[in-house]
């Protein structure tokens, strides 16, 4: 393995970004952890319950300095709530967007410019955006403006007298597969297309947490053609995906000729997955491994039995195809990965729960077309109802009450109905409906204000988020490149070249779009 110092110097040249100011950023920032760190929940709170009397209690936007909206600065707070309604729209689409403005306070076009220029590009594009050893189309460009590729989205359909989409193709071919889904998939063959052309291309695959095997399923019908092992460890999926076939074989779309599709119950974890790739297949060669949005730690199992396996078994050459997702869920501790990273002068913190959550957060996304718009705005409606509900269980002393996911509602009305049956049945009069603001102005006015004042948060929370992801992305890279290159000799094109592909179009709803690629 090449020296310590060596490799240090190798990605410090190479990185697009300092990995030191992300992680002063996202964990030592002044604001920025107030912010990701307020419970959402705690938006809301009462006043006026004086000796229990829940009469005279009222529901506001809770003030406390250390939470949520209190969180957010004074100078912030007056700007924003000094603005009319459609100077506030406009504030909110520049700041989630990544534009300053002269008439922003000067240290929230601080805040704006820290969470933007400290984000990797995420335009979806086949050609690296970063590679080790430097491919020659690879742009090195830090933070260009986000460009959203709009062939793939499409406006939301007119639903059916059942709510359904009706579907546009034949039923054999979109079974169980969206559009968002039918991307990916799409993105992820052109990509593997491109290996193939590859010195040594890859003819067998495994892809592990295959759930239903839509990938798998693409890759070993034509043109790939290549012979796929389909590894995951739900019963239930297999299940789901051996049904697919036999619907998709009875029409004969993505039927595999040249190619074949095996479907297996096997172990995730870094240990399983170097089992599988051992033993499959039989014959020389070895199977490039691939894993389209494998969560939480799955992704670094993955990383890790690749290198592992390559370490023993050079000559084979594997290839590598890995989109990670849902690093809400992945062990904290495993940040970081490389010794690179830890190398580094940065804080020796565990990222929280809540930083990691800021990771599924994409505010450059939101407002790419009127159904983007509408859908953010329906989740903004969403987290206040969900905080307004947990106030009015607060004041009756059930705030520990736990209620779970609740679908989208039209009105409050309609989420504290469902709120309360997923509570375990609570009454009504249980938990009774307490009255918004405070009183000064009509209870509408107010719960508009409130939702701005969300919304002006909930932006600024989640502004770090795409920061924090290429964080977590840019120490796997490292890991990879520094397991990988065993020496000096190493580091030419024709041995190993590891990249990072934009790979999706964020604005088709995946914001998990960055590959991991070995070639």
């Amino acid at each position: 393995m090449i020296d310590s110092q060596g490799i240090t110097a190798k990605l410090l040249e190479l990185l697009p970004i300092d990995l030191v100011q992300i992680a002063n950023f996202v964990l030592l920032h002044p604001i920025a952890p107030k912010l990701y760190e307020s419970a959402t929940n705690s938006f809301f709170t009462t006043t006026g319950n004086t000796q229990g009397r829940l009469d005279r209690s009222r529901i506001t936007v809770r003030e406390d300095e250390s939470l949520c909206w209190g969180a957010v600065p004074v100078e912030w707070r007056r700007f924003f709530t000094s603005k009319t309604s459609s100077e506030r729209k406009k504030i909110l689409i520049d700041i989630a967007e990544g534009r300053q403005q002269d008439t922003f306070p000067t240290s929230l076009n601080e805040y704006i410019n820290s969470s933007t220029t400290l984000a990797i590009d995420r335009k979806c594009s086949l050609t690296p955006l970063l590679s080790s050893p430097l491919h020659p189309l690879a742009p090195r460009l830090r933070n260009p403006p986000f460009e959203a590729a709009l062939e793939d989205v499409q406006e939301p359909l007119p639903l059916n007298k059942k709510g359904k989409i009706p579907q546009k193709k034949p039923n054999f071919e979109g079974a169980g597969m969206n559009a968002k889904k039918g991307h990916e998939v799409r993105q992820f063959c052109k990509l593997v297309a491109s290996l193939k052309k590859d010195q040594d291309p890859p003819t067998h695959a495994v892809d592990v947490g295959s759930g239903r095997a839509h990938l798998s399923r693409a890759l070993a019908a034509p043109p790939l053609g290549l012979h796929v092992l389909a590894v995951d460890w739900s019963p239930t999926q297999l299940a789901g995906a051996e049904r697919l076939d036999v619907i998709k074989t009875k029409a004969q779309y993505q039927v595999p000729t040249t190619g074949s599709l095996t479907h297996q119950i096997g172990s995730l974890d870094s240990e399983g997955i170097t089992d599988v790739l051992k033993t499959w297949p039989l014959e020389d060669g070895g199977a490039m491994l691939v894993a389209l949005h494998a969560c939480g730690d799955l992704t670094v199992d993955a990383l890790k039995a690749f290198v592992n396996l390559d370490g023993e078994d050079l000559e084979k050459k594997r290839k590598l195809v890995a989109v990670g997702c849902c690093y809400n869920i992945m062990t904290p501790e495993i940040f970081p990965l490389s010794n690179f990273v830890t190398s580094l002068p940065i804080p020796t913190i565990t990222p929280s729960r809540n930083l990691l959550l800021l990771t599924a957060q994409a505010p450059h996304t939101w407002y790419l077309t009127p159904s983007h718009s509408s859908s953010h705005l329906s989740a903004i409606h969403k987290l206040a109802y969900r905080a307004r509900f947990q106030a009015e269980l607060e004041s009756c002393g059930k705030g520990d009450v736990k209620i779970g996911r609740v679908g989208d509602c039209e009105s409050y009305e309609m989420y504290r109905k469902r709120a309360l049956e997923r509570a375990g049945g609570l009454g009504e009069d249980e938990v009774p409906v307490l009255p918004f603001g405070s009183g000064e102005r009509e209870e509408e006015e107010a719960w508009d204000e409130a939702i701005d004042q969300l919304r002006f948060y909930w932006t600024l929370r989640s502004l770090p988020g795409p920061a924090v992801e290429s964080m977590l992305l840019l120490d796997r890279f490292a890991f990879l490149v520094e397991r990988l290159y065993k020496s000096e000799d190493d580091l030419p094109v024709d041995r190993r070249r590891v990249e990072l592909v934009n790979l999706f179009d964020q604005a088709t709803g995946s914001l998990r779009n960055v590959a991991f690629v070995v070639r």
